[in-house]
């Protein structure tokens, strides 16, 4: 139970930003349309392309963008590392007193084309290839997602291409740039100048598309930092479990918030694939959403929230809902907690009752998460009873969510799978009698 509990604590908390629409003139163009095109051949296949000006009939001038991503750079001393990357500049952290150095690693040929970027520690890097960190395979095009403008977002966003039911594919993509997250160094003018350097390694098309994400900014550093910050996916490097990273990706940052949205993510840490499917049925040209917060944040709370941090109302259907129907939503989640806490402190009084009350609170306000743990708790309950055939029902219920919101690195899998095939030697059995 205590894993559970644990969970609930960092679902929501690993949800690090991502963008709520643009500002910019970015008309829908994917990088994996242009890499299909006669001209891809001319960025893709060679690290002289990283810093080097050219003339694209896709790009406009940066001359009105803060970040001059068609600017001459001189070209970095690069050396060859692993798995495709180029060693570049390396740095030590002059904020958290660490020993060890952080370098930037260019691959400019990996993704289709679009390249990747990681500024990680040399010997993290080597470490996490060594335990399996795979990005030798470029992720197949679902071909469920076309960006277009949305004015009345700010900018850009997402819809779905095809008919989705719960489960399918909506988009497989790898980040274009990884990069540590939450330590101090990242705020300060030296960490965001090596933000700027590392997205200056990218091929052009790359650089063009970053800075014309959403963010902020008077100068190139500033302004990338904030893309950096607005538009990045919790990750982490395969096979550490300490330091937190964030995953920016292109078309997956046009994907706008909704409290209750119809898409769910994560980012497989051994491929550095961001997987994005539907949690619900999608209609062809139906805005394809995701959630930027926790979705059991009370609703003041969370509009609050989501104004502070990307400066705007929220305007989705749930935060539209009259005072009235968000009262009861609210006194809903307030419930979901009590129950949650009652069953986790192993009160003896918890009954049959209030698991089904608790999925029945989590079904009605479609928190995902929600409703797997519900299950969990449900198959554990019954579990304790002895009721092998409702086991079953809701261990297979929690399994085939928690695959559908985490995938097979799910932490709960076991635990799961125990439940379905030998719940006798789960330590609910019979526990309550």
């Amino acid at each position: 139970m205590l894993r559970h509990l644990l969970a609930l604590a960092s679902i929501y908390c690993s949800l690090i930003p991502v963008s709520y629409g643009s500002n910019s003139n970015f008309h829908g163009f994917s990088i994996l349309q242009a890499q299909k095109t006669r001209y891809a051949s001319d960025w893709t296949n060679s690290t002289g392309r990283i810093c080097e000006a050219f003339e694209s009939p896709f790009l406009t001038s940066s001359k009105t963008s803060v970040y001059k991503y068609d600017k001459v750079i001189p070209t970095p001393k690069l050396i060859p590392f692993r798995a495709g990357f180029y060693k570049s500049t390396c740095f030590q952290n002059p904020i958290d007193n660490e020993t060890e150095q952080y370098c930037i690693f260019i691959n400019p040929t990996i993704n289709h084309g679009q390249g990747m970027v990681i500024v990680a520690p040399t010997e993290l890097f080597e470490q996490s290839l060594d335990d399996g960190l795979d990005l030798s395979d470029d992720p197949m095009d679902p071909g469920s997602l076309k960006v277009v403008q949305m004015p009345e977002k700010g900018g850009m966003g997402a819809v779905a291409t095809r008919q989705l039911q719960r489960g399918d594919a909506v988009q497989m993509t790898r980040p274009v740039a990884l990069f540590p997250s939450l330590q101090p160094i990242w705020t300060t003018r030296f960490g965001r100048s090596i933000r700027r350097q590392a997205i200056d390694h990218l091929p052009l098309q790359t650089r063009a598309a970053v800075g014309r994400l959403h963010g902020e900014g008077e100068n190139e550093d500033d302004f990338i930092s904030s893309v950096i910050d607005r538009n990045m996916f919790a990750s982490k490097l395969y096979g550490d479990g300490a330091k937190h990273f964030g995953a920016v990706v292109l078309d997956g940052s046009r994907l706008n918030h909704a409290c209750r949205p119809n898409s769910v993510y994560y980012v497989d840490h051994e491929t550095q694939l961001l997987r994005v499917r539907a949690v619900e049925s999608i209609s062809i040209g139906e805005e394809l959403t995701i959630s930027y917060r926790s979705l059991e944040m009370d609703r003041a709370s969370r509009r609050e929230d989501l104004q502070e941090s990307y400066g705007f109302d929220c305007t989705c259907s749930h935060c539209r809902m009259s005072e009235e129907l968000g009262n009861l939503s609210d006194q809903r989640l307030r419930r979901i907690q009590e129950l949650r806490n009652r069953y986790f402190a192993e009160d003896p009084q918890f009954s049959a009752g209030d698991a089904g009350e608790l999925l029945d609170h989590c079904q009605t306000e479609k928190i995902p998460w929600c409703i797997t743990v519900a299950h969990i708790i449900a198959a554990e309950f019954y579990n304790s009873m002895g009721d092998m055939q409702k086991v079953k029902e809701h261990a297979s219920e929690a399994r085939s969510m928690g695959l559908l919101l985490a995938g097979s690195g799910w932490s709960d899998l076991g635990e799961v799978e125990m439940l379905l095939s030998e719940p006798e030697n789960h330590n609910s059995h019979f526990s309550r009698k």
